[in-house]
């Protein structure tokens, strides 16, 4: 029988670390807001959204290995990426993540404190494979769209306005 990783519900996951050759990358929630590591950047929420999908529903479809042996699978220290979610101080659920399936539709993982190698449900090693630039949000300005009245496009001494019609 295969393990049932722990039932993670929505919001309940208030810090994700995720560590990487030997360098952690802390997400932290703070009210409605992830931040990134202790320099609290805002975080991108697509991103984060699914690092924290992959993590509540982490789903095992296979047994692939009783045999340790990590490299084949890439779950040795010089590849694996690890993964602990906590709500406060409580370690929810913990994971290391190896290379893709040649399927391409499953990722090797190993649960913490099981020396057994699974197969899980979806491919989203590249999901976790990340940097704090890339889980950092880089927009710099909004605009509500109900705000923009007009807009006018210059190009080569020629422009073109834009004027919104009420409806």
């Amino acid at each position: 029988t295969l393990p049932e990783p722990v039932k993670i519900e929505k919001g309940e996951i208030d810090r994700l670390l995720i560590t990487r050759k030997k360098t952690p990358i802390e997400l932290t929630k703070e009210k409605d807001t992830w931040l990134v590591t202790n320099k609290k950047y805002t975080a991108d929420m697509a991103a984060v959204n699914k690092l924290l999908d992959v993590t509540r529903n982490l789903k095992i479809s296979g047994l692939i290995s009783e045999s340790r042996d990590i490299s084949r699978y890439e779950l040795d220290d010089d590849h694996f990426i690890e993964v602990k979610a906590f709500k406060a101080d409580d370690l929810l659920l913990s994971f290391k993540i190896g290379k893709t399936a040649p399927s391409g539709n499953h990722t090797f993982i190993m649960l913490t404190g099981d020396t057994r190698i699974y197969q899980a449900d979806q491919n989203f090693q590249n999901d976790f494979n990340t940097s704090v630039e890339a889980l950092r949000d880089k927009q710099v300005l909004t605009f509500k769209e109900e705000a923009i009245k007009q807009i006018i496009v210059e190009k080569g001494g020629i422009s073109k306005i834009l004027t919104a019609v009420p409806p």
